[in-house]
């Protein structure tokens, strides 16, 4: 299964998943941070047939605010994918 910001949990499911994130993460003031993140990543059948034309592709920018000196933020993000966007709003530690 494909996990991306941008696709609804589930959309994409197959056999083999292959896929890559990144995250640039920067202070903005006080307890606030910002992040930038993009995505791709594709399902197959099998190992063999995967393909370039089969990438999924998405991306978004966010906003953290840490709740405590524990490090948990509360995360604001919104991503957009090739089938359209979503809000996404967590409250967690750090990785």
């Amino acid at each position: 299964m494909l996990r991306m910001r941008g696709y609804r949990e589930g959309r994409f499911r197959d056999d083999v998943t292959a896929s890559v994130q990144a995250e640039w993460r920067f202070p903005v003031w006080w307890r606030f941070d910002g992040a930038l993140f993009a995505g791709t990543g594709a399902v197959s059948g099998r190992i063999g047939t995967f393909a370039a034309e089969g990438l999924e592709v998405a991306g978004g920018a966010g906003l953290r605010f840490q709740l405590n000196d524990a490090g948990v933020h509360l995360r604001l993000d919104y991503a957009l994918g090739q089938e359209g966007g979503g809000l996404y709003i967590t409250a967690a530690q750090p990785l």
